[in-house]
Order: structure tokens, then C-alpha cells, then sequence
């Protein structure tokens, strides 16, 4: 949770940083990439992982989880595409 904590400080901040420099074009940007990110975390957060039963990785809770990184990752990047091309 406060790795999580940490990236919404950082999100924040990039939130900032861009509506300073692109105050129009970032809008859109921004919220997807935030989007992604809730999506990201509330499907980790709200899954088995955080049961009081949970006790041990199974193969479909990996793939879940390596499923729902990998659609982050790709967020991220097309997010840093989308800044680079302003």
C-alpha cells in the first residue's frame, strides 16, 4: 500500500508538471494514464492477494497479476509516446 501511496504522490506531481507545460493537451494524457493506474490497483488490491486467508502465490493468481502489470507497463508507455510526441 505505501508503494502504491508513492506513485500516487508521483502521479500528482506529473499531473502538475504537465498542466503547466501543456495545460490543454495534457488533460486527456493524464487521465488515462491515472486510469490505468486505479484500474491497476484496485484489481490487485481488491483481489485474493489481499484476503487475511491468503497464504501462497497459485499459477492463476501470477498470471493474473503478470496479465494486469503488463497492461499497466503498456500505459505507461503509450503515456510516454503520447508526452514525447507533444
Amino acid at each position: 500500500m505505501f508503494a502504491f501511496h508513492n506513485v500516487e504522490l508521483k502521479l500528482g506531481s506529473l499531473e502538475t508538471q504537465m498542466s503547466a507545460a501543456f495545460p490543454k493537451k495534457s488533460v486527456d494524457i493524464i487521465q488515462a494514464l491515472k486510469n490505468g493506474y486505479f484500474d491497476y490497483k484496485n484489481h490487485l488490491t481488491g483481489g485474493e492477494i489481499m484476503l487475511s486467508s491468503f497464504n501462497q502465490v497459485s499459477d492463476a493468481c501470477y498470471r493474473d497479476c503478470c496479465t494486469q502489470h503488463s497492461k499497466i507497463e503498456t500505459v505507461i508507455k503509450t503515456t510516454l509516446q503520447k508526452i514525447h510526441k507533444l
